[in-house]
């Protein structure tokens, strides 16, 4: 879970520096979706190990986005949890 501020930003950026297998999308990609759509949002994709990797950028993370991550995930698309909906975000 990222911070959508500066600093939550920045130690994103020097893991994705680190461990670029670990971040699933760039730091900068993440910049353009908070300036396009605010905050929260969630992106997953899948890991050369097929294993599912992601990111959330969110202030804070309650039992209901929980509930979403565990049961339906989108993967390589930006969404968010908006009114009980899933609502994937356009690139």
């Amino acid at each position: 879970m990222i911070p959508p501020i500066p600093e939550g930003i920045e130690e994103y950026r020097e893991v994705e520096g680190k461990y670029p297998d670990l971040t699933p999308i760039s730091s900068a990609q993440i910049e353009r979706f908070i300036q396009k759509y605010g905050v929260p949002f969630l992106y997953f994709t899948r890991d050369p190990n097929n294993r599912i990797i992601g990111v959330i950028v969110a202030y804070s993370v309650d039992a209901n986005l929980a509930k979403l991550i565990a049961g339906k995930i989108i993967l390589n698309a930006p969404f968010r949890y908006e009114g009980g909906e899933i609502k994937i975000l356009k690139d």
